[in-house]
């Protein structure tokens, strides 16, 4: 016989400061576990009050519920926000949820990607698309001004959504945004029995690709190869993605002798060790504060496999550091884990080298607490700062820099 449990529906009513003022308890029932329940909010709504939470829940029956409906006095300033989400070649972003809270207040985007959600109370807020598997696909921080101020305050997480906002009709708040799109390529590379590359094939490309499109691709079964990378890679699209396989070819047998030969000695050199690769591309801002950092590829190889990684162009950003990375993989202290990062900064970090300079030796202000926060103790991403700075200034800037990081050390 399955499980029963209490079922409950209320409505609360506020005053205009948010305090309850009353509680009717409107259903109580007992409902088989699995049973569906769908509520709605009293129609009409009472006199004097406006509904400020959804009009109608949906669910299934798994322990004791309580839905509520809430209703507050109607001389609060509300506001109803809505708008169009598309993505960059203007298809709509369409079934996608949308969700405003403190108090949670949803809606799905239409065919058109229209979405519009009332009673929108003044006061701080999280905006919120998700993707069809729940992940965030834009957050942002949402302020609206309390009544007489036709005012809001949009500030966004996500790098590369186009966002617009209208606050041309009194108590009506406009968000429209536009998502971007991505390049997603897989790669199959082919090495010989020394580890060098002989063969790169592109095996998919892919441009247009949403942001939040999930992907899963596995290895080839190459004859006469090893494969040496991860057999599938899976995942969720959010920027330009390259997936890579390795594959090693296998060394030829011995030819056989005509004369039987004694077996050979051990070999007593150990065995060699698996190593794990991480590629990671960092990105800072224009106060080097870490705004992003993605893992773009993790890859399993053998102790002195070759490997060469190159540094990902991103529009706006300029690239600090080097371009690539190649090297064998070798032992590190008896550390199984190689990790490469490349860093990025805002193209706007050069508008003055000179200052940004000396706050890097100081330690002051955003971006000493940025790389602090960012790098931990390790000092290479500084350092790599401030060679890229340096090279930014002019002859008379340099100049300047010298003689004042001479005075700055002798005092």
């Amino acid at each position: 016989k399955p499980a029963t449990y209490s079922f409950k529906v209320v409505d609360e009513f506020y005053d205009a400061d948010g305090n309850v003022i009353k509680t009717v308890e409107r259903t109580t029932d007992t409902l088989e576990e699995g049973s569906e329940y769908v509520c709605t909010a009293l129609k009409p709504v009472p006199d004097g009050y406006v509904l400020i939470s959804d009009s109608e829940y949906r669910g299934i029956i798994s322990g004791d519920t309580v839905i509520v409906f809430k209703y507050k006095d109607a001389s609060v300033r509300l506001v109803t926000v809505k708008g169009y989400l598309t993505y960059k070649n203007g298809e709509p972003v369409a079934n996608k949820k949308v969700e405003i809270h403190s108090e949670v207040r949803t809606a799905i985007t239409d065919a058109d990607g229209y979405y519009e959600i009332r009673n929108i109370e003044a006061g701080n807020h999280k905006y919120t698309v998700f993707n069809d598997d729940g992940t965030d696909l834009i957050t942002c921080d949402l302020n609206i001004a309390k009544s007489g101020q036709d005012t809001a305050e949009v500030t966004y997480k996500m790098r590369d959504v186009e966002v617009s906002i209208d606050l041309s009709v009194a108590d009506v708040l406009e968000i429209d945004g536009v998502l971007p799109l991505y390049n997603l390529k897989v790669f199959d590379k082919f090495y010989d029995e020394n580890n060098r590359l002989v063969k790169s094939e592109l095996r998919k490309s892919l441009t247009a690709v949403k942001a939040g499109t999930a992907y899963s691709y596995d290895a080839l079964s190459i004859e006469g190869y090893t494969l040496t990378s991860e057999k599938n890679y899976s995942g969720v699209v959010l920027g330009d993605t390259e997936v890579i396989f390795t594959y090693k070819k296998d060394k030829k047998p011995d030819k056989p002798t005509q004369k039987p030969t004694p077996d050979p000695k051990p070999d007593p050199s150990p065995e060699k060790k698996n190593y794990k690769v991480t590629v990671v591309d960092n990105y800072y801002d224009a106060n080097a504060l870490l705004i992003s950092s993605t893992v773009r590829l993790t890859e399993l190889k053998t102790e002195g496999d070759a490997y060469y990684y190159e540094a990902k162009l991103v529009s706006n950003f300029t690239l600090i550091g080097a371009d690539h990375y190649s090297d064998f993989v070798h032992s590190q202290s008896g550390n199984t884990e190689e990790n490469i990062g490349f860093s990025a900064a805002s193209s706007s970090i050069t508008t003055n080298p000179l200052q940004m300079l000396f706050q890097l030796i100081n330690g002051l202000g955003s971006m000493g607490r940025g790389l602090s926060a960012a790098s931990g103790s390790d000092s290479s991403q500084q350092n790599m700062l401030r060679e890229f700075l340096f090279s930014q200034l002019n002859p008379e800037q340099k100049a300047t820099f010298e003689q004042l990081q001479n005075i700055m050390y002798n005092e």
